[in-house]
């Protein structure tokens, strides 16, 4: 889920635990982007370390979910989950267009530098619409097309990121800027219409 196919578990893992990305765009940031229920269910598509899923569980007595294609990044998720005592964390080895999830089963979906992995988004987004709850939140972070990173990632601009995900059905409540070559885009799926 992480694009750092061709570089090592341990190259993979200093970017995604990085002072830099740490003081450029805090976990707490990203996470005060949504409300957390005290029993809702949370995704984190392409988990990674845990830079998300670990402050989430701190957040909700729910299960928050770690996803990722990578068994290494989801053992070092355990390990650290353990150690913190966190108990409501389940890590799930999988694709980002193939969730495991019923129908309008999550009620928070993560999905931090993951989705420009995708070789289409429409798969990706489709999937998260599936699987979140009506009145769910989607809260997405990536990198602007003119960053300057140090790393090869394929861009999504903030507009096509927005018709990407209207296009599934989601509605954009915002983007922001929350620091230098970062943008964040949050989105609600729609209450059913009786």
């Amino acid at each position: 889920m992480t694009h750092y196919h061709h570089q090592s578990s341990s190259d993979k893992k200093a970017y995604l635990e990085g002072k830099e990305r740490r003081e450029a765009l805090p976990p707490e940031a990203v996470l005060d982007l949504v409300t957390f229920g005290d029993s809702g269910r949370v995704l984190d598509l392409g988990a990674g370390t845990g830079y998300l899923t670990l402050p989430a569980a701190e957040r909700t007595e729910g299960r928050v979910y770690a996803l990722d294609r990578d068994r290494e990044m989801l053992e070092l998720i355990e390990a650290r989950a353990a150690q913190d005592s966190l108990t409501n964390i389940q890590t799930i080895e999988g694709e980002m267009n193939q969730l495991p999830f019923a129908e309008a089963s999550v009620e928070v979906v993560l999905a931090s530098l993951v989705l420009h992995e995708a070789p289409s988004l429409a798969p990706v987004l489709e999937e998260v619409q599936r699987v979140l709850v009506p009145g769910g939140s989607l809260v997405i972070v990536e990198l602007e097309n003119n960053s300057s990173h140090a790393h090869n990632a394929p861009r999504v601009s903030p507009e096509q990121m927005e018709e990407a995900v209207s296009r599934v059905g989601l509605h954009v409540t915002g983007h922001s800027f929350p620091a230098s070559g970062f943008y964040t885009t949050t989105a609600i799926k729609n209450q059913i219409d009786y």
